[in-house]
């Protein structure tokens, strides 16, 4: 006769039965014996009624955490640099239309965001389209690195003024 398993958090459904005690057959229908459990009649389990290995609580001590692999997840390819006259051929390439813009970037191993900004970068320079042009774009990251530069000098100056003025005391 199986015997419901009383848990924390209450009874258990009907449907949970309890492992036999020991000296109780497993299957009521053979007779029990007094020799203990073998492993492989029924494997050790956690406090939890868990077998060991299970990996259905992570957090009971003995238990080996799961190391899923990585599901989809590409590794990040380097970052490439390509010179302008590359660029330029590919953009002749897409605006000829004998190809799409995804068939010319898997020809060359190239991302199809890439080959668009590039589309698009090219109507800007041609006046096409608004935005600000590829020189336009190399003068602001001029200006923005000098900017940088000169405000590390400020802030050495600032520094230095302070720690010059608390020695002159």
């Amino acid at each position: 006769m199986a015997r419901r398993v009383h848990h924390r958090r209450g009874l258990a459904g009907p449907a949970v039965l309890a492992r036999p005690r020991l000296g109780q057959s497993p299957r009521p229908d053979r007779p029990a014996t007094d020799r203990l459990r073998t492993s492989r009649q029924l494997p050790p389990r956690c406090r939890h009624g868990h077998r060991l290995g299970d990996l259905r609580h992570p957090l009971d001590r003995g238990h080996v955490p799961r190391v899923r692999p990585a599901q989809g997840k590409k590794k990040p390819r380097p970052r490439r640099s390509f010179t302008p006259e590359f660029k330029a051929e590919i953009v002749e390439l897409c605006r000829r239309g004998d190809r799409s813009v995804g068939q010319v970037a898997k020809d060359f191993d190239l991302t199809e965001t890439a080959v668009r900004d590039w589309l698009r970068q090219a109507e800007v320079d041609a006046g096409k389209r608004d935005g600000l042009t590829s020189s336009e774009r190399e003068e602001l990251a001029q200006l923005r690195r000098e900017n940088r530069r000169l405000r590390e000098d400020v802030e050495i100056l600032k520094r230095a003024t302070a720690f010059f003025a608390k020695e002159t005391r």
